[in-house]
C-alpha cells in the first residue's frame, strides 16, 4: 500500500510532539518560557499638561525596545513620556495622549494590547491616541500585499472599536531571536510560520522619525 505523503508542516508538527513526549520528565522544562525583560522608561518629569504614554504589548521584548526608544525620542524633544507594559499600566489620569503599540501576532495586534483599548475606550476616547505595531515581516519584504495584511491588523483594531480614533498608525520591522522562546514554542513557530527568518530588523532612524512626527500632533504643538 502507498504510504501517504505528509507535508513540511505536519512533519514538524509530529516531530514537535515526538520531541516533548520523548522529553518526558525534561517536557516542563521544553515548555517552560525563558524570562524576558520587558524594559520600561520613565522621563523625570513632565510640564503642567502631563505626559505622554507609550503603552506597549510585547512577547519576546522586540516591542518592548521599540516603545522604549519612542518615549526616549519624544522626551528628547521636549515632551516627557513614560513606556509601560501594558500589564503595569493602573491609570491613565496622569497621561495627556496615549501612544499604544503591539506586535502582530498571526495576522492581529497581541489580545492583551487589544484588551488595553477595550477597557480603556472611555478615557482613550477623550485624549489624543495612536497606534503602532512591529512585525518581522516588514524587514523582510517591501511587496504591497504583505504590507496591507499587516496593516489589516490595526484597522481590525478601529473597528472593532470605534470610540478610539488614533490620529497616526506606525508600522515597523520587528525581530525574532528563538532563543528567548521555549523549545515547544520554537518548533511551533517554525512549523506554522510563514518565514521562519530570524534576526534584528528594527530600524531606529524610522522609530525616531515617526516619534518625531507624531509627538507634535499628540499634544497640540505646531
Amino acid at each position: 500500500m502507498t504510504q501517504p505523503k505528509i507535508t513540511r508542516r505536519q512533519f514538524i508538527i509530529g516531530t514537535a510532539g515526538a520531541s516533548v513526549l520523548a522529553l518526558g520528565g525534561g517536557a516542563v522544562a521544553a515548555m517552560r518560557q525563558p524570562t524576558i525583560e520587558m524594559g520600561e522608561f520613565s522621563a523625570p518629569q513632565a510640564n503642567a499638561q502631563g505626559k505622554v504614554l507609550v503603552a506597549y504589548a510585547s512577547r519576546y521584548g522586540s516591542t518592548a525596545g521599540v516603545a522604549t526608544a519612542i518615549a526616549q525620542t519624544l522626551s528628547q524633544k521636549g515632551i516627557a513620556a513614560d513606556a509601560k507594559f501594558v500589564a503595569h499600566i493602573t491609570s491613565l489620569s496622569e497621561y495627556r495622549a496615549v501612544i499604544i503599540g503591539s506586535p502582530v501576532i498571526s495576522s492581529v495586534w497581541a489580545q492583551e494590547a487589544i484588551n488595553f483599548v477595550q477597557a480603556n475606550k472611555s478615557e482613550l476616547s477623550q485624549k489624543p491616541v495612536a497606534y503602532f505595531l512591529t512585525c518581522i515581516t516588514l524587514g523582510l519584504t517591501n511587496q504591497p500585499e504583505a504590507r496591507q495584511k499587516i496593516a489589516s491588523a490595526l484597522e481590525a483594531v478601529e473597528k472593532q472599536i470605534p470610540d478610539v480614533k488614533p490620529l497616526d498608525k506606525g508600522m515597523f520591522a520587528g525581530a525574532l531571536d528563538y532563543s528567548k522562546m521555549s523549545l515547544f514554542m520554537q518548533l511551533m513557530y517554525r512549523a506554522f510560520a510563514e518565514d521562519t527568518t530570524s534576526g534584528d530588523f528594527r530600524n531606529w532612524q524610522a522609530i525616531r522619525t515617526w516619534a518625531e512626527m507624531i509627538g507634535p500632533k499628540l499634544v497640540g504643538k505646531s
